[in-house]
């Protein structure tokens, strides 16, 4: 058997691996494989603690903007956005029955924007509870404690994040 370019045996491709056995790159593959199955898992829990994810024709319209509008809130740290499959996808639960965005969210997104802190990364930390609180800053503002979901925020700053 050969490689198309090169036209080295594959064997010899394997044995020529940066020092690499076939078991080495076995555990490898397995490990790789390991990590992203669990941050599949990891997104999967994060997706329910958020309500679920929408896409952008649909966040549009719950918001009642365009979508060119849309994409100027997630620029301006308005909106949360998390890549999903390669697309945009917005957590259901930064909003309000109404459709509006929970009062206070933006301040406590624009605060772990601030510190580097956005995406997957800014859901999580927004759909897990803390010690000082024992709720989550969603839960928080869905609580009308956008005080408390921001002093929460600026925890992370505090703490050097990232």
């Amino acid at each position: 058997m050969t490689i198309p370019h090169g036209g080295l045996p594959l064997q010899s491709v394997r044995k020529n691996l940066m020092g690499f056995n076939d078991e080495k790159l076995v555990a490898m593959i397995d490990r790789k494989k390991s990590t992203t199955e669990k941050w599949r898992v990891a997104q999967i829990e994060l997706i329910g603690a958020a309500n679920g994810l929408i896409d952008s024709t649909e966040m549009a319209h719950r918001l009642g903007v365009a979508p060119e509008t849309l994409n100027e809130m997630v620029k301006n740290g308005e909106i949360l956005s998390v890549d999903f499959d390669q697309k945009a996808k917005f957590p259901v639960r930064q909003l309000t029955k109404d459709g509006d965005t929970l009062t206070g969210f933006t301040s406590v997104l624009q605060k772990l924007r601030s510190i580097g802190i956005d995406g997957w990364m800014a859901l999580d930390i927004l759909c897990s509870s803390t010690p000082k609180f024992g709720l989550s800053p969603f839960e928080l503002l869905e609580r009308n404690r956008s005080t408390d979901a921001l002093e929460d925020a600026t925890a992370y700053e505090n703490q050097g994040c990232p």
